[in-house]
């Protein structure tokens, strides 16, 4: 019994150790990766590597991350609470990470000022990661749109998807509620067009909240 206690902490050192010695080139790579991805100033307040949450996969998180737009620097597009990846222990040792998943947590994308929303880079190529097989979530996502000093905060259910399906272009419908101030929540389906090619997201019910609310499409490509 006390060796496989002995061999047992042992390996928790040993895994503990481990990710603390990987924590600071990992952090690396995927803040280079994020800051060739995204125009605006990127900042977050911690970032983490574990082997347990996810074993025998490799986790990593930003905690609190927010972008901000790349002229001013004050205007925020987004916010999460976090941003986790999963990928294989064994990708450690080759030239680039597997991704298997990526988790946008909390997001609250801000919607304001749509010409701020070319943020990505089209020619974006990742060099250190590999997202040819990731699944990719955003669990409780929320829309928030200023209008007329008015919050309008939407929250649609956004659908995994996965990049090995190579779709360059799709539609889905979904529930999306909408919360105003001093209004009853209103909750409606809407059929979303995401066109990966052109950088556009377009929502199609003309008579849907978002076009309710005077949103048509939103360009996250820079120009």
């Amino acid at each position: 019994m006390k060796v496989f206690v002995t061999i047992g902490f042992t390996l928790l050192i040993a895994l503990l150790l481990t990710a603390q010695f990987y924590n600071q080139k990992l952090e690396a790579i995927f803040k280079n990766e994020m800051k060739a991805l995204v125009r605006g100033e990127l900042q977050y307040s911690n970032f983490s590597t574990s082997f347990f949450k996810n074993f025998p996969d490799v986790s990593v998180k930003f905690s609190h991350v927010i972008l901000l737009n790349d002229t001013s620097k004050i205007d925020t597009l987004v916010k999460l609470e976090s941003i986790q990846a999963n990928f294989s222990f064994t990708s450690l040792f080759t030239g680039k990470l597997g991704v298997r998943k990526l988790k946008f947590n909390n997001a609250e994308i801000f919607l304001d000022y749509l010409e701020k929303w070319q943020i990505f880079r089209k020619q974006w190529k990742p060099s250190m990661i590999n997202l040819e097989h990731s699944e990719i979530s955003f669990p409780f996502s929320s829309w928030i749109y200023y209008r007329k000093k008015q919050k309008i905060s939407f929250f649609p259910d956004i659908p995994n998807f996965s990049f090995s399906e190579k779709i360059s272009s799709s539609s889905f419908c979904t529930n999306v509620l909408i919360r105003k101030a001093k209004n009853k929540d209103q909750e409606n389906k809407e059929c979303i067009s995401f066109n990966l090619e052109k950088g556009v997201i377009s929502f199609m019910n003309p008579n849907g909240l978002f076009q309710q609310e005077g949103l048509k499409s939103i360009h996250f490509y820079e120009q």
